[in-house]
């Protein structure tokens, strides 16, 4: 079974949203042991949600976690502060690296970033060339239970509302939207939600008694899915929770209270998901409320969740996983043979820009042309010893084109995605930026899958002349990002 190193941190300060996703993920995979690591005691947090395949070991600092990796590790980080020297560490000797990131505030030494965040810039982050990006709500972390929510097509119905500003609401949001909340007469019931880490609970139970007001401490993920099925209305911050909520097609009153919140404020708030209380002042509050109550408008981003989300991921993880069985390296003139079958195979002709049937003869002087010429890069993926594709990079005034195929008895298993991984990380390390500045790929407009590999790499995509011409730069870690 394939094992996940999870390095996370949550605090009554920063709140648990980071553990919560993390488990979110994982927790679902299938044919994963994962580990989460952190500095602070998470046992209790971890065993709330813990099945037998996760665990939590506490490190006295995060530099203690590298003599714990294997080379058949992937390494899952969701935490801001841990170094980019560690990490460096940490990518030489594990599989891969996976961050968890919404914010874009480093540079990342990622295989994997993962950003449920709707409409979030990809262009923001700054990274190693063959760094893929799942950006979106289709990638939503959502917990077991709420992605069934999500595939249920019922909305909810109800004059009843839930309050949750999630595990510690250092700045006591909770007693505030409270308080706005029952000088509207409207709601039949107030369900009010608190984690661990809030420091007000027996204060705010005492104060306010009431048939029609319910608190509630440290639900689990049923017993929360299960109140959000019996609560139409909600107040939420920008944070996991809305997606939650979103998933069980509630209408919602959200807004931030950090800085870290408000891009992703910005993005939702672009999509529709919420009525906009902006960063829960008083009247901004009362506002919100008064607009979700009268109806002015829905949830357009409801529909987006669709429940799937874990698979989405699953995919991509496993690829990374399976990555270990493959090798890249210089074509050799012994290719020559494999490589022209492929390039005549028709699959391979419909997506050439070249038609027609190549001879031998011009096969031969071209390879070999290729394979000599100090301006190209010619590469050859192999699984298990057996060549499966090619991958060249023609070098000219700076930029590095693109070509790349998949033998034709491996088309449809995703190894068009590691193909293209592959060859930019040889490229990344063996120049170290010093030879050009981008890569580029021309795509026909028919060719879906690899438009859309291209796209997951962080392309940046324009058309001309009826093609997509995909171009990304080489970007170095300097000192004006976090190290």
């Amino acid at each position: 079974m394939n094992r996940l190193i999870v390095l996370t941190a949550g605090n009554s300060i920063i709140g648990f949203g980071h553990i919560v996703r993390c488990q979110a993920l994982v927790s679902q995979l299938r044919n994963i042991n994962a580990t989460f690591y952190s500095t602070e005691d998470l046992s209790a947090i971890i065993q709330n949600e813990a099945n037998q395949n996760l665990s939590f070991q506490q490190l006295n600092r995060f530099d203690d976690i590298l003599p714990l990796i294997s080379e058949n590790d992937i390494v899952l980080i969701d935490h801001y502060e841990i170094s980019n020297n560690l990490i460096i560490s940490l990518k030489s000797r594990a599989s891969g690296i996976i961050f968890i990131d919404d914010i874009a505030e480093r540079f990342f030494y990622a295989d994997l970033i993962l950003n449920p965040t709707p409409g979030f810039d990809i262009f923001k982050y700054r990274g190693l060339l063959d760094t893929q990006f799942l950006i979106g709500i289709e990638y939503a972390l959502l917990r077991q239970p709420f992605q069934e929510l999500a595939k249920q097509t019922k909305q909810v119905n109800d004059k009843n509302i839930m309050i949750c500003f999630g595990g510690s609401d250092p700045n006591n949001l909770t007693e505030k939207a409270l308080i706005n909340v029952l000088e509207f007469n409207f709601f039949d019931e107030i369900n009010v939600v608190m984690g661990s880490g809030y420091q007000h609970f027996e204060r705010l139970s005492e104060a306010f008694i009431s048939d029609s007001i319910h608190f509630y401490k440290n639900l689990n993920a049923q017993e929360m899915a299960v109140l959000m099925s019996s609560n139409a209305y909600a107040i939420y911050p920008c944070s996991g929770i809305l997606l939650e909520g979103l998933a069980a097609k509630q209408k919602i009153v959200s807004g931030y209270y950090i800085d870290n919140q408000k891009y992703v404020y910005q993005l939702h708030k672009k999509l529709g998901s919420f009525f906009d209380a902006i960063s829960f002042g008083k009247s901004d509050l009362q506002h919100a409320i008064e607009q979700m109550i009268t109806n002015k408008h829905t949830n357009s981003s409801n529909h987006l969740i669709d429940g799937k989300s874990i698979q989405r991921i699953q995919k991509h993880i496993d690829v990374l996983f399976e990555m270990q069985k493959f090798n890249i390296r210089n074509a050799i003139q012994e290719d020559v043979e494999v490589t022209f079958s492929w390039a005549n195979d028709p699959e391979t002709r419909k997506f050439s820009f070249s038609k027609d049937k190549i001879l031998w003869d011009s096969h031969f002087n071209w390879f070999m042309n290729k394979i000599n010429s100090e301006n190209c890069i010619y590469l050859i993926l192999e699984k298990d010893t057996h060549p499966i594709g090619s991958i060249r990079f023609d070098l000219k005034d700076g930029d590095a084109l693109i070509s790349y195929l998949i033998a034709p008895l491996n088309h449809g298993k995703g190894y068009g995605t590691i193909l293209l991984k592959k060859g930019l990380q040889y490229i990344e390390n063996l120049q170290g930026h010093s030879k050009f500045k981008t890569v580029t790929g021309i795509v026909q407009e028919e060719n879906i899958a690899s438009i859309k590999t291209f796209e997951r790499f962080g392309f940046e995509e324009v058309k001309e002349n009826g093609n997509f011409v995909f171009t990304k730069h080489f970007i170095k870690d300097d000192e004006n990002w976090k190290s």
